[in-house]
């Protein structure tokens, strides 16, 4: 067992091939090496090999999910995303065939699933932090879900939460230690990486983009979803559309859905071959974004793109509470909406630079207030 002794670990959904969380630890990364530049961080993932390319450049240690380690660690930051909530599984896509049936496909993956449960891991310490979280929902407050959030909250040394949507689950004895933040990726170091995108290299040639996730939960009618996203492709034939995975391993079997459509193309998020500036030159050549993923709307505001957000979930409401606007098709996903949405949606601008430079400055806050924390433990 690899036993390790350090100032600073950093723990969230990293190195599982999605490129929201992928700009999520590079932005952690890049402030800890700017904040602290004699400290090596070191980063917990699930497999180390899909985040080289991504942070490239930058200083860091890393644990993965296939090796026995014990961290005995100064500081814990816990960065970005949606880390506790609790749905209901869709048994129909969740069945022990079908997961049996995935395997036999793919056998390294029941192999790398293996020894993900059999490794043992641990990360201890008693400075605990929250960075730019999303919580919930729960399907109860009496599940070992919500208690083991409620250990998470009492532990923490502070807590900057992304969402008002994430109020709602905190009780209110924990509110003294909470700072209302904003997600990760708003901060002055990801601006950059923004500015350096280039467009021109895919040419003139302007397409819509669909960006989808693969849903395992009985919460919504995804199949209804996806079939108004197919006509709708069908029903525009003189536009071109892309279908965007962010996470090739979860989302692409959604391929089989539509194929067969003459304006569509696809690709996948590839951190092996690809870093966050060459992904955002291509997101930036799109003249609308129509996304289930709640970083799908993030990086369209950032980069000045109409987007609409589809309510697979509550976290794809939050988006437009922070925007203060109504581009979101709910449940029943009628195909009439979506293209009312769209003509509105590209008639508009859905993020004001001035929205976008208070959230930064809301981000960049919330960093230089953990800062100072850290800096008085170290």
């Amino acid at each position: 067992m690899k036993v390790i002794k350090n100032e600073i670990t950093v723990i969230g959904g990293y190195g599982g091939g999605n490129v929201g969380d992928d700009a999520l630890m590079w932005n952690v990364i890049k402030w800890l090496n700017v904040k602290f530049p004699n400290i090596t961080p070191l980063l917990v993932v699930y497999d180390k090999k899909l985040i080289l390319n991504v942070l490239k450049g930058l200083s860091y240690d890393v644990v993965d999910t296939f090796e026995d380690y014990s961290v005995e660690s100064k500081v814990i930051i816990y960065g970005g995303g949606t880390q506790f909530f609790h749905f209901t599984k869709d048994k129909k896509k969740s069945s022990i065939i079908k997961k049996g049936f995935k395997f036999l496909l793919n056998p390294l993956s029941f192999f790398k699933s293996l020894k993900k449960h059999v490794s043992k891991k641990e990360v201890k310490s008693n400075h605990k932090f929250l960075l730019g979280i999303g919580f919930g929902p729960f399907i109860s407050k009496e599940t070992a879900e919500y208690a083991k959030f409620l250990n998470v909250l009492e532990e923490a040394e502070h807590l900057y939460v992304r969402d008002s949507n994430s109020f709602q689950y905190i009780p209110e004895a924990f509110l003294s230690k909470i700072t209302k933040g904003t997600d990760i990726c708003y901060n002055r170091f990801f601006k950059e990486i923004l500015v350096e995108a280039n467009p021109e290299k895919f040419g003139n040639i302007k397409k819509n983009a669909i960006i989808l996730r693969d849903w395992h939960y009985d919460n919504v009618d995804h199949e209804k979803l996806l079939l108004s996203l197919r006509q709708l492709i069908s029903l525009k034939k003189e536009e071109r559309f892309d279908l965007i995975f962010f996470c090739d391993q979860l989302d692409s079997n959604l391929k089989e859905k539509f194929r067969g459509l003459d304006n569509l193309d696809f690709w996948s998020w590839d951190p092996s071959s690809n870093n966050l500036v060459g992904f955002f030159d291509r997101m930036k050549t799109y003249d609308l974004v129509i996304t289930s993923r709640f970083h799908g709307a993030i990086f369209s505001a950032l980069l000045d793109i109409p987007f609409i957000t589809l309510e697979i979930e509550p976290k794809l409401n939050v988006p437009n509470q922070m925007y203060g606007n109504e581009s979101i098709l709910k449940e029943p996903f009628q195909l009439e909406k979506l293209v009312n949405l769209i003509a509105i949606a590209k008639d508009k601008t859905i993020v004001s630079e001035d929205t976008n430079n208070q959230l930064i400055n809301i981000g960049d806050g919330m960093f230089e207030d953990l800062t100072s924390r850290i800096s008085k433990l170290l």
